[in-house]
């Protein structure tokens, strides 16, 4: 892929014109695309969506009631007949507002006049079979006697004749018997939960100093752009109205739509706002570290690039966005931003656009992936709003990416002409990238309690889940809303319960499985209030069957009652065929063809009803009394195709949805980043450092909310991805650099740790303006994103740093070879193999010391136990390979002393697995140790006293019980296993004791657990035990002196033998493989790919056996030559590399043999020269 830039890079260079040109037509094809971007200005379309979801969402949208505005009109001066005046100024505004915008209109309701009540009330008469229920038909058959007929006739002839008979004329002459009654009463009630007074048919405060005006908008709530057209025109209407009046009337108005309105267009002044501020502060700050406008512009123009292309592939795609998606761009623009900061930054320091290339490509591209790949996972989400974010935020740094690698380049001349202002060690932002945090005294100390305790914390973090809390109203509306709170129950909590269908008959037919429950827990005082349809409207199959009952009464009772009403007009001065109109309705059967309401339903129930192709529903509001818990608890709730909710209910349910949702984004962006991380780096050990920043970061983000006060909510969860996508890239920086300073000892880092620090900065100010916001989400998404940066950069400066450099330092030097993860998983098992061996053998003591055998005997067994379990330490390591040579179990059944070479801290137990009947000399503190000093007590292992001689005698006790006595000459182990000097006590003893000496030499245990390491390494140990050495052979050399000078002589002899059989190519590939690990997976693969390709130059490096001094030339990364000298220990070895990278890894592997020299040496006649890349094609 590098190879592929750099030839790309060279091809462009020669031909810039044409290149130039092709850009600026894709550039411009780019804009002409983006102008026809639209833009989608509603905050609900965050909210996630599920069947029930959008059912809930579709209710909002399309419900009228949502939908309606009430203006309230006042006196602002005192009039004498100031209800007269209200009613003028209703007048007056209507019109002014029917001229003005009477298109964004669907209904003004401003007065109810007569003939709409009476037209409503012709309706309920002319239909009154659908309105009588059989309950009230049963009712008014034990009425309809001759008695109670006469009263009834007689009663209607004193309501005529009372002044206020006309009004009641037409309704007592087409319903004689009153059976409209019980239905005008409920129509009555509807208008009783809203504290009105009507005076000529206008809507008055109880206190008749204001006036309503009710308008219903034509367009959805959704719909924000024609919706700020009729807002801003219905302002001006009051404005004009207003000052048309001279200061009579003042005027305050409120409703969903206006609050819609105002909140998109906050939230699009927000976003303008905080990114020309952004820009601007970001702006200043790279020109006082660029100090060239040149460069500047060169580091802005790719995110502008990007984010034409972004916009570009949406309008094709989709054709439209949310704004607050583009307002939370803020942030991608910091990120897209990384990509020219890290170029430039690089190349200030190479003057090479080929060396930056191929410095910054490699991480540049697999960081671009993985936050790419993050944010597209926010397509899984269902929300809109989010799947915008996360296509905008994805396009956008593919084309900036595409810009900084590819076109960027091409804007810098032939380097040699180049002018870059040099990097200075005095420059501000490099004195703080060259600070190395991480080396301050106790700082991973101070992160993990800090760690631990912001997850103690992290689990109180509170999700938001009212979502008024999000929305923005200025003063003046939120002082609208309080005082028409005090004549309408728009404030007044309520549930919403809905009835679906695909057309208002299924609607209607499920409505009414659920209305007779909901009219059952009214009269169990369970609601305040019912607004809805009622017992208004009714599906055909219920008409039907009232229609029937209807019929059938009149078929059994009409011939009657007929009669009798007729003789009773006649009787109370009527004409016969008064009540003609009512007779002739009880006489005629009534069908489904004679019902038409739709006078009643267009004045009183058209709010209740959504009508929409293939889906309607029919909304019921209730008013509770109770707990809202009880109500969900009640038979009301398992209604088949209903559904009931009140905003918390229906905000709790997107908050459930939203967080599987987001459950499952976060475990697509970590399996996505840790897979990506892999394959790039090649080694999960680097895919776990560069992801410990994120997830340590993730905790302190959490943390830091929870101590703050900080919640989340529907929208700032978006920044999930946004703290994995530049946690990844700062992490993925900051280990390439790790890893070149690693490889090539170089300060490499610097300059990846400025692009950090700086690319921080500009974050911080990108989306630390978002703070200012007035809109709160907007600035929810501040609060949680700069808690979210300064977290991750903290990570990302300390943890990486740290957790690197225990694998491949130890205190401040290079390790022998680094730790891999297969290592330490090794030496924790291992080390939990021992804890389980001591913790056995002190829980055997209790029971040993139980008298049921002598205790010689009982000790016998505790030997045995100690010596299979130190055998299982030794033997069984996973990936040690152990032989043991020259063993005999008769060497062991008489008293000896044992000496051996020390070269680890296993030594011990790898010889104590050898037979029971050893025992150790130990050193004292080891002895007194609570834990694993108990056994050795035990055992009779004994401490090393000051003074040998005084130990004669107790040693002599533990002599006579037949155990060998073990002794490590050297007293301390070996850093480079070579043999150290002797000391005398053990051959004091044994001229003393009169013992033979059993020599044991021990190969391997030093390297695969050298002295300054308690990491196990991957390798072969061997145990070679020696010929018995006689008390009469020894005592032939004159004292314990000059055997201790003899004994040591020939264990070197021996062990060089030893080595020089067992240390092959073979032997040592895997440790100088080792140290190219953490240097780049190229370079990595490369030397295994060399050392398999040639079986370990086995053969070459056994030719190699008979020079003193060889040479290589092309040693490449320098395997060869190191295994070479770590195999040729008496060869003098120099190895040269024309390639300055390769050389540079080559000469700073840890642990050189000091026979291997990195360098050309003109003074030596070399016996034979090598070209290594001969050997590699």
């Amino acid at each position: 892929m590098i190879r592929f830039l750099i030839r790309c890079n060279k091809i462009f260079k020669k031909r810039p014109f044409y290149f130039f040109t092709i850009i600026a037509i894709l550039t411009l094809g780019f804009v002409v695309v983006a102008k026809k971007i639209t833009f989608k200005e509603d905050i609900s379309s965050f909210l996630p969506h599920s069947k029930e979801t959008e059912l809930i969402n579709f209710v909002y949208e399309n419900n009228k009631l949502s939908d309606k505005i009430i203006i309230s009109i006042a006196l602002n001066k005192s009039s004498e007949d100031s209800v007269t005046a209200l009613m003028d100024g209703v007048d007056l505004l209507r019109a002014l507002i029917e001229e003005s915008a009477n298109v964004h209109i669907d209904e003004i309701l401003s007065e109810i006049d007569q003939n709409t009540i009476s037209e409503v009330q012709n309706t309920i008469l002319e239909n009154l079979p659908v309105f009588v229920s059989e309950t009230e038909l049963k009712a008014l058959e034990k009425n309809l006697t001759d008695t109670t007929l006469s009263k009834i006739i007689a009663k209607n002839k004193e309501l005529l004749l009372m002044p206020s008979g006309g009004f009641v004329k037409d309704n007592l002459l087409n319903d004689p018997l009153h059976l409209s009654g019980s239905t005008l009463k409920k129509i009555q009630k509807l208008g009783e939960f809203q504290k009105f007074n009507t005076d000529n048919g206008y809507f008055f405060s109880p206190d008749n100093k204001k006036v309503y005006l009710f308008i219903v908008a034509k367009n959805a709530i959704s719909e924000t752009k024609e919706n700020a057209i009729f807002v801003e025109k219905l302002e001006s209407s009051l404005q004009q109205f207003e000052s048309e009046s001279n200061g009579l009337y003042k005027t305050t108005h409120f409703g969903a739509i206006p609050v819609s309105v105002t909140n998109a267009q906050q939230i699009k002044q927000d976003s303008i706002i905080s990114m020309i501020i952004a820009l601007l502060l970001i702006i200043i700050i790279l020109l006082l570290y660029f100090r060239k406008i040149s460069h500047l512009i060169l580091i802005i123009i790719p995110v502008f690039f990007g984010a034409l292309l972004s916009i570009a592939f949406i309008v094709i795609f989709k054709g439209g966005i949310s704004t607050i998606a583009i307002g939370a761009s803020s942030a991608i623009f910091g990120i897209a931003l990384n990509y020219s900061l890290h170029f430039l930054i690089h190349y200030k320091e190479t003057n090479s656009t080929e060396k930056t290339i191929k410095e910054i490509s490699f991480p540049m591209i697999v960081g671009s992936i993985t936050t790419v790949g993050a944010f597209l996972s926010l397509l899984f989400v269902k929300s809109d709003a989010l799947k915008d974010f996360g296509l905008f935020s994805a396009f956008t740094l593919i084309g900036t990416l595409i810009f900084v690698i590819l076109i960027l380049p091409q804007f810098f001349k032939k380097d040699s002409q180049n002018n870059l202002t040099p990097t200075h060690s005095n420059n501000f932002w490099n004195r703080i990238a060259t600070a190395r945090i991480e080396n301050i005294p106790y700082i991973g100390l101070v992160i993990l309690i800090l760690t631990i305790i912001f997850g103690y914390y992290s689990t109180n973090v509170k999700f938001d889940t009212d979502f008024n809390n999000l929305s923005y109203m200025t003063k003046d509306q939120k002082k609208a809303l309080a005082e028409i709170s005090e004549v309408s129950k728009m404030n007044a909590p309520y549930l919403y319960h809905i009835s679906t269908g695909k057309n208002l008959e299924e609607a209607l037919e499920n409505y009414e499985k659920a209305f007779p429950i909901i009219d059952s827990l009214n009269g169990l005082g369970y609601f305040d209030h019912i607004q809805g349809i009622g017992d208004f409207i009714h599906s055909e199959k219920y008409n039907q069957k009232r229609i029937d009952h209807w019929n059938q009464f009149w078929k059994e009772k009409g011939t009657y009652t007929i009669q009798r009403i007729e003789y009773e007009s006649e009787k109370n001065g009527f004409y016969k065929e008064s009540f003609s109109s009512f007779t002739s309705l009880i006489d005629t059967p009534f069908t489904l063809q004679n019902i038409n309401i739709s006078p009643l339903r267009a004045v009183l129930l058209d709010d209740y009803i959504i009508e929409k192709p293939g889906q309607t529903v029919i909304v019921t509001l209730l008013y509770p009394t109770v707990e809202i818990q009880k109500i969900v608890d009640s038979p009301l709730a398992a209604v088949p195709n209903t559904i009931m909710f009140n905003r918390t209910m229906s905000n709790k349910s997107m908050v459930t949805l939203l967080y599987s949702d987001f459950n499952k984004v976060l475990l697509i962006c970590a399996l996505l980043v840790t897979f990506f991380l892999f394959i790039s780096f090649g080694r999960i050990e680097l895919s776990l450092i560069a992801l410990l920043p994120m997830v340590f970061g993730w905790i302190w983000i959490l943390g830091l909310m929870s101590i703050f006060g900080i919640q989340f909510n529907i929208v700032n969860i978006i920044l999930a991805t946004f703290i994995f996508g530049l946690g990844d890239d700062y992490s993925i920086f900051m280990m390439e650099g790790l890893i070149q300073e690693y490889g090539q000892k170089k300060d490499l880092v610097v300059s990846y740790k400025t692009s950090v620090i700086l690319s921080a900065v500009t974050m911080f100010i990108g989306i630390g303006t978002l703070i200012i916001s007035k809109h709160p989400a907007m600035r929810s998404l501040a609060e949680v994103s700069m808690v979210g940066m300064i977290s991750v950069v903290i990570m990302t400066y300390t943890i990486s740093p740290l957790v690197f450099k225990s694998l491949v330092y130890k205190k401040g030097k290079s390790r022998i070879q680094p730790i891999t993860l297969v290592e330490y998983v090794i030496t924790v098992y291992s080390f939990l193999w021992f804890l389980l061996g001591c913790l056995a053998l002190n829980l055997l003591i209790p029971i040993l010391l139980i008298p049921f055998a002598s205790l010689s005997y009982r000790k016998k067994i505790y030997h045995q136990i100690f010596c299979y379990l130190s055998k299982l330490c030794t033997q069984r390591v996973p990936f040690v390979k152990f032989n043991i040579f020259g063993y005999d179990k008769q060497k062991f059944e008489k008293p000896c002393i044992i000496i051996s070479n020390h070269q680890s801290h296993i030594d011990l137990t790898g010889i104590l697995g050898l037979h029971p009947n050893i025992i150790a000399l130990t050193n004292k503190w080891v002895w007194n140790l609570p834990f694993y000093g108990l056994p050795l007590r035990f055992a009779d292992f004994y401490p090393i006293a000051d003074n040998m001689e005084n130990s004669v005698d107790k040693l002599e006790a533990i002599i006579k019980k037949g155990y060998s006595i073990l002794i490590f000459p050297e007293g301390t182990r070996s850093e480079d296993c070579s043999i150290n000097r002797f000391h005398k006590g053990a051959f004091y003893l044994a001229e003393k004791l009169n013992l033979d000496i059993l020599p044991i030499t021990l190969h391997g245990f030093g390297h695969i657990l050298p002295k300054k390491e308690l990491c196990l390494r991957k390798g072969e140990i061997s145990i070679h035990i020696g010929d018995l050495i006689k008390k009469e052979e020894y005592q032939q050399l004159g004292g314990y002196q000059n055997v201790s000078k003899w004994a040591r002589k020939a264990f070197v002899n021996q062990y060089n033998k030893i080595a020089s059989e067992i240390e092959t190519p073979d032997y040592w590939s895997n440790r100088v493989a080792m140290q190219y690990i953490y240097k780049g997976m190229n370079i990595e693969w490369e030397v295994k790919r060399n050392l398999k390709r040639n079986n370990n130059y086995a053969t070459l490096i056994s030719e190699l056996k008979q020079y003193k001094n060889v040479k290589f030339v092309n040693c490449g990364y320098g395997e060869l030559p190191f295994l070479a000298a770590m195999v040729l220990k008496n060869t003098t070895i120099y190895a040269v590399e024309s390639n300055e990278e390769k050389f540079s890894i080559a000469k700073n592997c840890a642990n050189i043999p000091s026979n291997l020299h990195y360098e050309e040496n003109t003074d030596i006649q070399f016996e034979i020269i090598i070209d290594i890349q001969t050997l590699n094609k």
